[in-house]
């Protein structure tokens, strides 16, 4: 279940991530990390273009067609062999390009990460490779700063952000620390900032609540994959009883529905 941090209060997030605004000490990066791993999408094997189209033949539905064409060639149905040999490279080939343009989307949307983050931690403001973030983290930002991860504010000071990577308006939205319906879509929520847009203005404090593949972004990137992510392994474990009990009760609607 994906919480609505932009309808929750500061102390709210807080209190989910065992957050302070003078920052995480090194255990408590540990334990988040544990739980949520790196602040960046998942890394796959490179594969060259030969071999995303060898592999588009290891496939039960592929290995069925062409048996059946040779069959058809065997016993002289000539016309046969050659629809159905026809089909297998259309299926082959369309099964090709949609994997090679995943694959290079995926290199296009990872250039779009921010490369460093600047946080408090212990009381400290330092600047980190933005990787090493974790929920719970204080990411300080100011003008002409890219966003590592999603974010709720708990101090701004006339932000704005250019947020046309994720909502494709061109205008950038100010930012303010009015909590929002919990179905507001991504261009209102005004009281969070998001993974790889940026600061055209002002300063302000955030209190991380997602990276990774589980940001607006990520999810942008495993859609791309065709890939659907679940929860991290050790979530329920890491949630409030409360928090428990809100995602319980959210199983038995939709089981209901």
């Amino acid at each position: 279940m994906t919480k609505p941090f932009h309808a929750m209060t500061t102390e709210q997030v807080f209190k989910e991530f065992g957050a302070r605004k003078e920052g995480l000490s090194v255990n408590e990066i540990q334990k988040q990390r544990g739980i949520w791993g790196l602040n960046k999408l998942e890394e796959k094997a490179k594969e060259t273009a030969l071999e995303i189209m060898i592999k588009q033949f290891k496939d039960f539905f592929i290995y069925l067609l062409i048996f059946a064409a040779a069959a058809s060639f065997i016993i002289a149905e000539y016309v046969n062999s050659e629809v159905i040999s026809a089909i297998v490279l259309l299926c082959v080939v369309v099964a090709f390009f949609q994997e090679y343009r995943a694959s290079k989307a995926l290199d296009a949307l990872k250039e779009l990460a921010a490369p460093t983050a600047r946080v408090i931690r212990d009381g400290k403001e330092i600047t980190i490779p933005s990787e090493e973030l974790v929920p719970g983290d204080i990411l300080s930002i100011q003008e002409g700063d890219k966003i590592p991860a999603d974010a709720l504010l708990f101090k701004v000071v006339a932000v704005k952000i250019n947020e046309m990577i994720l909502t494709g308006e061109s205008k950038p939205v100010r930012k303010e620390l009015k909590i929002v319906d919990p179905k507001a879509i991504i261009g209102d929520r005004k009281n969070m900032v998001f993974s790889t847009t940026d600061v055209v203005s002002g300063r302000g404090e955030a209190v991380v609540v997602k990276t990774g593949k589980y940001t607006e972004y990520g999810q942008i990137a495993e859609a791309v994959l065709g890939k659907k992510e679940e929860e991290p392994p050790f979530l329920d474990e890491a949630r409030s009883p409360s928090a428990k009990a809100q995602k319980q009760e959210g199983d038995r609607e939709n089981e209901l529905a």
